[in-house]
């Protein structure tokens, strides 16, 4: 016999708390009532709760999502959410996994065509913000490293720094969910962006970075040499950077150092 699901627990829990009647739910002689309300009334804010609570998490999650949809609609979509991902986390931190996803496939995508990017830089950020931070890298080590071994170094970055790739300015539309709605008009359309996200002491940080720094160091942290790296990123962009100006590397490496970014490296 197939094991029932939570959602079906849930439900079979609810039906034997509070059970039904043709008139609704009966009262029941072992919840007591408090100040004049019955038990059975009180119970159920629990069992009606769920969805309430789930809200409340997404809300602190996704906040640029919810400024750019406003609260009604939020709602909705957070109802609707809740009914197609029930949690399976005890921290409901976790709940919104699934939400960039579900918010991008959603029909507000049709007219906010960023919407899912948003919701995933926001997920990002919560994940970010969760992570624990290691000792960064000790210069020393890299400077003892040969120079025509570099390509062979294998880098490893803080928990949870990512990248995340969008046709849209994400990072304009995320720092705008703190302004009056009435005020904020952000062009959108050709504006792509490539955002680096990482922790920094007790903050989050959201920072554009152009195309070949993006693609290098998005290589670097899904655990390419950095001479696969460069040539895939070398690859990428080859038709869609104009540029004649060479890429100073060794300027982005010493950024990513003072960031604290980089917490250790080996030849492989």
């Amino acid at each position: 016999m197939p094991k029932p699901s939570l959602r079906e627990v849930q439900l079979r829990m609810k039906a034997r708390i509070l059970p039904q009647t043709a008139e609704g739910v009966t009262e029941l002689s072992f919840l007591n009532p408090q100040a004049g309300v019955p038990g059975c009334v009180r119970m159920r804010v629990y069992a009606d709760g769920y969805v309430a609570r789930l809200h409340e998490a997404l809300c602190e999650v996704f906040e640029a999502v919810r400024f750019v949809i406003g609260e009604q609609r939020f709602f909705e979509l957070s109802s609707a959410y809740a009914k197609a991902y029930p949690s399976h986390d005890y921290n409901l931190s976790l709940a919104g996994r699934h939400f960039p996803a579900f918010a991008g496939a959603e029909a507000l995508a049709a007219s906010l065509p960023f919407i899912g990017d948003l919701a995933t830089l926001e997920w990002r950020v919560c994940l970010a913000f969760r992570a624990s931070l290691q000792p960064p890298l000790d210069p020393a080590k890299l400077a003892a490293i040969p120079a025509d071994a570099w390509d062979r170094l294998q880098f490893y970055f803080q928990p949870e720094t990512t990248l995340v790739a969008s046709d849209w300015p994400l990072v304009d539309i995320w720092a705008a969910r703190k302004q009056p709605r009435e005020g904020v008009a952000i062009p959108v359309e050709g504006r792509p962006q490539r955002v680096l996200v990482y922790r920094s002491g007790l903050d989050v940080l959201c920072e554009p970075i152009e195309l070949l720094q993006a693609d290098v160091l998005a290589g670097l942290v899904a655990g390419k040499s950095l001479g696969q790296a460069w040539e895939n990123a070398l690859a990428q962009t080859a038709e869609s950077d104009d540029s004649e100006e060479a890429p100073d590397v060794g300027a982005w490496f010493s950024r990513w150092m003072r960031q604290g970014l980089i917490t250790d490296a080996a030849l492989c």
